[in-house]
């Protein structure tokens, strides 16, 4: 049975680093309910972890839905600058206060977050006995 009172959305924040001139520290958001599912309700009782520097931009990785990402770009409003991870690109800027970056800018970060990365796969499916098992080499 699970405690009503842990938060199902952690929040963590990563130290200071550089990359191209640029300080930001990373906020990253792990959903820990054994089903990864949340609420807009679990907003009420989401707060941003202590430390954040607001001088520097803020980094936002991990999963979760749009709403959470938005309330957490909204919070983080007094930061220099905002950006979201996109595993394909990098770090988007999404909102600045600063001459350093713009709306719109990549950063070329690519976090691993200890995930191996997947490749290109295969998937036959098919009712019992239509052949896929043969398709794949299993049977002859």
């Amino acid at each position: 049975m699970s405690d009503p009172n842990l938060s199902p959305i952690a929040l963590s924040l990563g130290p200071m680093q550089t990359l191209e001139g640029l300080r930001f520290q990373v906020l990253s958001i792990a959903l820990t309910s054994p089903d990864r599912l949340i609420a807009p309700g679990d907003l009420r009782s989401l707060t941003l972890p202590p430390g954040i520097d607001t001088t520097a931009g803020v980094m936002i990785t991990g999963r979760g839905p749009i709403w959470l990402y938005t309330y957490l770009v909204h919070e983080l409003h007094p930061t220099a600058w905002v950006a979201c991870y996109d595993p394909r690109l990098g770090a988007v800027v999404v909102t600045t206060h600063s001459r350093q970056v713009r709306v719109g800018q990549v950063i070329p970060l690519h976090l691993s977050q200890g995930r191996p990365r997947l490749g290109p796969a295969l998937l036959v499916v098919g009712p019992p006995d239509s052949g896929g098992t043969v398709s794949l080499g299993g049977e002859s």
